[in-house]
């Protein structure tokens, strides 16, 4: 395998084209040179790129124990590797997307979550890069898709379901799954419901008739969280255009490192903490638990129903 397999000018491209911090353009940028002089690790994310982006002989699971264990053995930081494999990707991803009919503008759009992936990284584990490689799957695989504040891709029922208006949901049923990366832009009506409208225009084929079904599981649906979150909060208001159908406490807050950065109460906060950090912290600290929330909503292109 060659230099020329990496596309480095396209990779360097990305990154400023993108708003990643000066420091971690400096780390990616001390990567990809190193990759240029080391053959051991070029050839090897050279094959895991072959092997897992094209022939799909293995999967992200196996590239993931590949690169911690080439880590280890070049004494470089894992998530920084991890990082590097997905630009690496890159280029051929977006050839799929052309390919596809996707275009460029939905494809960084899209990629542009490598730069809140690397801010959560700075955040919680001090240093560049990704521990959310398995993330990417979907990304690679064409199912999930940046679509302004959210990120979705269309996912199936597990049960049966009565909605309060009498709608019946059937397992197996089409939904689109809602995320909400950490991007930091504040989730208010506008925000929300232009992702909604395009998420909808975009998926509208999989659906019959006018209605498509939304959904998401998250932390931010748990039905307490309405006893600390203010009337003013664009977070309860993105709570109120769902229908919580499920819900459950959790006995730890496995979410806590994308709020706090670290996994253990007592919160420490900044002065630069989010409102919502500093509510939930406060309600943590009480000992208050957190949950889960599974809700839904639908949605006719215009407006929620």
């Amino acid at each position: 395998m060659h230099n020329e397999l990496i596309n480095y000018d396209f990779i360097f491209d990305f990154i400023e084209r993108n708003p990643f911090p000066d420091n971690s353009k400096a780390d990616f940028a001390f990567v990809l040179c190193l990759i240029k002089r080391n053959d051991i690790l070029r050839s090897v994310l050279l094959r895991l790129k072959a092997d897992y982006f094209f022939s799909r002989l293995i999967e992200i699971t196996d590239v993931i124990y590949e690169i911690e264990t080439l880590a280890r053995e070049l004494q470089l930081n894992k998530y920084l590797l991890n990082i590097t494999f997905i630009l690496i990707c890159l280029p051929d991803l977006l050839n799929e997307y052309i390919e596809q009919g996707l275009g460029e503008a939905l494809f960084y759009e899209t990629m542009q979550d490598l730069v809140y992936k690397n801010n959560e990284c700075l955040f919680v584990k001090g240093c560049s890069g990704t521990f959310k490689l398995n993330w990417y799957n979907a990304f690679f695989q064409l199912r999930r898709f940046a679509f302004g504040r959210f990120q979705c891709e269309l996912k199936e029922f597990a049960e049966d379901y009565v909605l309060i208006s009498g709608y019946k949901i059937s397992k197996g049923d089409c939904y689109i799954n809602v995320h909400i990366p950490a991007s930091g832009i504040p989730l208010t009506d506008d925000v929300r419901l232009e992702s909604y409208k395009r998420a909808y225009t975009f998926f509208k084929r999989s659906f019959e008739g006018e209605k498509a079904v939304f959904a998401c599981n998250s932390w931010l649906l748990y039905p307490k969280n309405k006893a600390f979150l203010p009337e003013y909060s664009n977070t309860l208001k993105f709570m109120q255009d769902y229908e919580i159908i499920k819900s459950y406490p959790l006995d730890e807050f496995t979410d806590s490192w994308r709020v706090f950065g670290s996994d253990k109460p007592p919160y420490k906060l900044s002065e630069s903490s989010s409102s919502l950090a500093k509510a939930l912290a406060g309600w943590i600290n009480s000992g208050h638990k957190t949950g889960i929330g599974f809700g839904v909503f639908l949605f006719d292109g215009e407006k929620i129903l």
